[in-house]
């Protein structure tokens, strides 16, 4: 044997690398090189020892040295290439293996990473092809099949990627980050359920895997179970605290569960984490509109846009903030650009419906509203919406229809669950027990009443649940019907519905909206406030100008108080009938008379109204209640109403004693309070 021939050297050396033995292989090689320096193969190889042991600097030094012996060394080059990639290099990697293949354009190791590369840097499209390359020689390359699923799925190509997950887990189905994968896949395209049954597969093989945990907990978000979603979001950030996507979508369920100052917590340490994270800017604006806080999320959505324009998501709470902030011609052209983006989203028609009806274009707004629908007809928000423009413009026969899909709203707070059959409305009543239950607001509940008694009219014995504080007034309200307060147990009964559902199941049009069954103050009450107000001094008018400050639309229904200013120097008797005021205002009160700690029911309420000759007011459950009791009400409206004042017109159909003052402009409460005095000078 030659001493001066490598062969039986490299041989031994090659033994122990493919063995395993990549430090005694480093050892070997090493030696080669002292005695045969300028080897080539074996500089090659010294270096994917190197790489094995995880030194990567050193094995890159090493392929290069190899290089510049033999610079058409494929092997080397795709090497190299793998070593740049794992050093967070993917550009030097593609350029490496695209060497590898100008040498070997078959070179199988150097296609694969080059596709890796590609799908590092985004090139997702190019990536694809590079797969395929790969695919078409080895048909059964499972981790080529997986990674051309991701790159399908970046491309939004979802239902291609699904195929190719499929295929790559069919020859590898212990991959669990292929199960995870999948399941976002199928998440996007409308499978919720399906997507957590792939992530319950993914768990199995590794618990502790938390892309896994977030693609589940985003399913299950999906299928309106944010508290479920909230543990598992959990587990994905323990696993990892510094997993941005997944604080991220804590924020998101948070919001959904109406917690949203924690909401506001983990989205702004996502954005600590991940600055460029889109989707956690526009859930931040989400929750900061929730908040209250509309300048704030305008600028996060300014955020958002600029990191990405053509993001058609960021424009929907952008739309909302501006209309909150009353600029809706910016308002419109932001759910203009969301349409433009994606013709067919449903929310952003909705939005754009918004942004119209507060232009003033109310009959193009209900073809947005409508557009909505059919975008997305199983989204109970976008029917809900519908049903409002409806109710709005006095469809009520298709509103009521429409309107009943609040109750499959993710916001469950505004329905009732019970084992017994909700009644239909065509079942026979005779006989039956029949629980009514109140839903929403005070005001919404007084208003619906009128519909008890026709359904006791049908046979059935009915009780009905009204909110404790209404409870004194409804008490012994009607002979034959029982009232119970809303923390009451519910009774035994046969059906049930909740009240705001009684004007669909009754068939309500404008043509047959039942009368209002005059409420009476209790007499001894009634006295009371008789002595306590005195005698008169005139013309005893209410004033309400606030509502609950926690209402949604509060910041547009209420008016500070300095707006009734031209009203107080008429001759009258003014008296404010609303407990709460703040203290700010209580000084500017003058000769309005105010007795809020007094009134500690809607009795007391009831009571005092029963003193007066006309209530002026904003849209509280207190016009409610007089309108109920017979009294003259002049309601003074928002430019955009609640639906049940409906558009362009002085009365109302639901209480004959109601006069409507509508803001002639969006803000313009001057405008109302003119209109009032005028009328008031004319009476």
């Amino acid at each position: 044997m030659d001493a001066n021939d490598p062969t039986n050297a490299f041989a031994e050396a090659m033994g122990l690398l493919m063995g395993g033995d990549a430090a005694g292989a480093l050892a070997a090689y090493e030696a080669m090189l002292v005695r045969w320096p300028g080897l080539a193969d074996a500089e090659a190889h010294r270096g994917v020892a190197l790489h094995q042991l995880g030194r990567l600097e050193a094995a890159l030094a090493a392929y290069d040295a190899a290089i510049a012996l033999r610079p058409d060394y494929a092997d080397v080059w795709s090497n190299r290439g793998t070593a740049l990639f794992q050093l967070g290099q993917p550009e030097a990697a593609l350029a490496s293996q695209e060497r590898a293949l100008a040498v070997q354009p078959g070179h199988l190791q150097a296609r694969y990473g080059k596709a890796l590369a590609l799908q590092v840097l985004g090139q997702a499209a190019a990536a694809v092809a590079a797969y395929d390359a790969v695919l078409a020689d080895v048909p059964a390359h499972a981790t080529a099949l997986a990674n051309r699923a991701v790159a399908l799925a970046a491309l939004g190509r979802r239902a291609e990627a699904l195929v190719s997950y499929d295929a790559a887990l069919a020859l590898a189905p212990q991959d669990a980050e292929c199960w995870s994968n999948r399941a976002d896949t199928l998440r996007v395209l409308g499978r919720p359920r399906d997507a957590v049954a792939s992530c319950d597969r993914a768990l199995t093989l590794r618990p502790d895997l938390p892309e896994a945990w977030l693609h589940r907990a985003q399913a299950l978000m999906d299928l309106g179970a944010p508290a479920e979603a909230l543990d598992g979001l959990g587990r994905a950030t323990a696993l990892r605290p510094h997993f941005a996507e997944a604080w991220a979508s804590e924020g998101a369920a948070l919001e959904r569960l109406h917690r949203s100052a924690e909401a506001l917590v983990s989205l702004d340490r996502a954005l600590a984490l991940a600055p460029g994270n889109v989707e956690a800017w526009c859930n931040r604006a989400a929750t900061l509109l929730s908040l209250r806080q509309e300048q704030a999320a305008l600028e996060a959505t300014d955020r958002a846009v600029a990191l990405r324009p053509d993001f058609p998501g960021v424009y929907y709470n952008r739309t909302v903030a501006l209309l909150a902030l009353h600029r809706d011609a910016e308002a419109l052209a932001a759910a203009e650009r969301a349409l433009t983006l994606d013709p067919s989203d449903g929310q952003a028609a909705a939005n754009h419906g918004l942004a119209l009806e507060a232009l003033g274009q109310h009959a193009t707004a209900l073809d947005s509203f409508r557009q909505a629908h059919v975008f997305r007809p199983a989204a109970a928000e976008l029917e809900f919406a519908y049903g409002l423009a409806l109710l709005l413009r006095g469809d009520l026969g298709r509103g009521f229809a429409h309107y009943e899909a609040r109750l499959r709203s993710d916001n469950r707070r505004i329905s009732r669950v019970f084992p017994q059959p909700a009644w239909d409305g065509l079942r026979p009543l005779s006989g039956k027990r029949l629980f009514l239950h109140w839903e929403q607001g005070f005001g919404d509940t007084i208003q619906l009443m009128r519909y008890v008694p026709l359904l006791a009219a049908q046979g059935a014995r009915v009780t009905v649940s009204v909110p404790d504080a209404l409870f004194p007034v409804y008490r012994d309200w009607l002979p034959g019907i029982e009232t119970i307060g809303g923390q009451a147990a519910a009774p035994g009964f046969d059906e049930h519905a909740p009240l705001l559902s009684l004007p669909h199941l009754c068939g309500t049009t404008l043509a047959n909206i039942p009368p209002v069954l005059p409420l009476v103050p209790d007499p001894g009450r009634r006295a009371a406030w008789e002595a306590r107000l005195g005698p008169r001094r005139g013309r005893r008018i209410g004033l309400v100008w606030a509502g609950d400050p926690g209402h949604a639309n509060d910041r547009n229904r209420s008016m500070p108080f300095a707006a009734l200013a031209p009203l107080l120097d008429l001759p009258a008797d003014w008296v404010a009938v609303q407990k709460e005021v703040p203290q700010a205002e209580r000084a500017a009160l003058g000769r309005v008379r105010w007795f809020g700690p007094e009134l500690v029911d809607f009795a007391e309420t009831a009571a005092l109204l029963g003193q007066l000759d006309l209530l002026i007011t904003v849209d509280t459950a207190v016009a409610h209640l007089a309108a109920s009791l017979g009294i003259p009400v002049w309601l003074m409206l928002a430019y955009i109403p609640d639906w049940r004042w409906l558009l362009e017109r002085e009365d109302s159909p639901w209480y004959p004693s109601m006069r409507l003052f509508r803001q002639p402009r969006r803000g313009d409460w001057p405008g109302v309070v003119a209109a009032i005095r005028a009328a008031l000078e004319a009476t």
